[in-house]
């Protein structure tokens, strides 16, 4: 089963509780979507052996597993049975901050939208490195903390948010060779933000969906991973950072 089997708005087995997105909610259509397009951007660029470290739902780590052959990890025991369950992966209970893998193993790691949540960056970024074979990859995304919490007010599940210059100080302390793009808004979205009189990912982080005007909550419908392109990191919506080993 891949995640498009899914049926989007009938709502989901996981509890939605904001530290992750879930597809099959129509509430979290962007938010989901705008994932999904990350994972996209990650499959080019990691192949091999790979590790899908905070997998969340699951839905992530079988987009990655139709070209590669993927181990995904969470720590949340419930996402654990449900990705393990629902996408028939192998699925690994485990804490970012102790990874219980040996040197070596993987030719890719992928950590989309975990960095945040963590106590231990710089020893979660050193481990990463010793998992990597030579000339692997790691791909991670983060919000970008200049467009995401612009007035300095985190997300509750966030330990911190990033900037660009912060993520490539801290995988640059592992890593000689690292790029940050960033996640953007394609031509469909920007016309969003026209309706939303701003951003739509600010209204959306302070109005419920049942509260969108019909017009935007029909656009918001209609969100796909495409509407999403990859670029600059500056006034992007996430950081993508890409680093060899």
């Amino acid at each position: 089963m891949t995640a498009d089997d899914s049926p989007r708005f009938l709502g989901h087995p996981l509890p939605l509780t904001g530290e992750r997105t879930l597809p099959g909610v129509a509430a979290e259509t962007y938010w989901f979507r705008r994932h999904e397009a990350a994972y996209r951007f990650a499959e080019q660029r990691a192949s091999g052996r790979v590790l899908d470290v905070g997998c969340g739902e699951g839905f992530g780590a079988v987009m990655l597993s139709r070209s590669s052959a993927v181990v995904a990890m969470e720590l949340d025991p419930e996402a654990t049975a449900h990705a393990a369950l629902t996408y028939e992966l192998p699925v690994v209970q485990a804490d970012a901050c102790r990874i219980p893998f040996r040197p070596k193993a993987f030719d890719a790691v992928v950590a989309m939208q975990v960095l945040e949540h963590l106590w231990c960056p710089e020893a979660f970024v050193e481990q990463v490195r010793e998992l990597l074979a030579p000339g692997g990859t790691f791909v991670l995304t983060t919000p970008n903390r200049e467009t995401f919490s612009p007035q300095g007010v985190l997300n509750p599940f966030h330990s911190h948010e990033y900037t660009a210059a912060e993520v490539a100080a801290l995988v640059g302390r592992s890593f000689a060779d690292i790029e940050v793009l960033g996640v953007r808004h394609g031509l469909y979205l920007r016309s969003l933000d026209v309706l939303a009189e701003g951003s739509l990912q600010h209204l959306l982080m302070r109005t419920g969906y049942d509260d969108l005007p019909t017009k935007l909550r029909t656009g918001v419908d209609l969100i796909r991973a495409d509407h999403f392109a990859l670029g600059a990191a500056e006034g992007a919506l996430d950081l993508f950072a890409v680093a060899t080993a």
